[in-house]
């Protein structure tokens, strides 16, 4: 499945206009892990993004973008439930 980045967010490692493939089968045996980076859906609009994972909690998946400054992520809408997260990034093409 193949995503483009339509932000700053994930910068220097995503930049806007780069594509991702990810592999939904990723975490079929297994759990994502912190430092993943990770496709899911935003858990109140319904629109797919792309994060790291920085941690997990009994709650679910503190995801932050490299880009702090310019990233909507868990600090503003929480931990994510494991069953948002679509797949994990695995490919990277650059603009």
């Amino acid at each position: 499945m193949r995503f483009r980045v339509e932000d700053v967010s994930m910068e220097p490692t995503l930049k806007a206009g780069d594509y991702v493939m990810i592999n939904k089968l990723s975490y079929l045996f297994r759990k994502p892990s912190k430092g993943d980076i990770v496709v899911f859906k935003h858990p109140n609009a319904g629109s797919f993004l792309i994060k790291r994972i920085a941690e997990f909690k009994d709650s679910g998946y503190f995801v932050l973008g490299d880009n702090r400054e310019f990233s909507t992520d868990s600090r503003h809408f929480g931990a994510i439930a494991r069953n948002l997260i679509v797949g994990k990034v695995w490919l990277h093409a650059k603009q």
